[in-house]
């Protein structure tokens, strides 16, 4: 499982994600984590395909690349949450 994390970095949430990406790698030992810029041709193909509006997203996917639970909005989940389905 990997966590995706799609944001802007110039954005007023950024602060708030990038110290959420902090605590995953640190207090959960989360290493498998990719930060994408959402206004990246990929990101946008990723995100068109997903449905997914709102930004920050994050979006957990299984190895084959089959998304499994997607979080969208600046209200970001918990660290238990996120972790959950990491080790789902």
């Amino acid at each position: 499982m990997k966590l995706l994390v799609f944001y802007r970095k110039d954005s007023d949430h950024s602060s708030d994600v990038e110290e959420f990406i902090y605590n995953m790698r640190e207090t959960r030992g989360v290493q498998n984590i990719e930060v994408r810029n959402v206004d990246s041709v990929d990101s946008q193909m990723t995100l068109g395909a997903h449905g997914i509006m709102q930004y920050p997203c994050l979006m957990v996917q299984r190895e084959g690349g089959q998304t499994t639970k997607i979080w969208q909005g600046k209200m970001l989940p918990t660290l238990d949450e996120v972790s959950g389905y990491l080790s789902a």
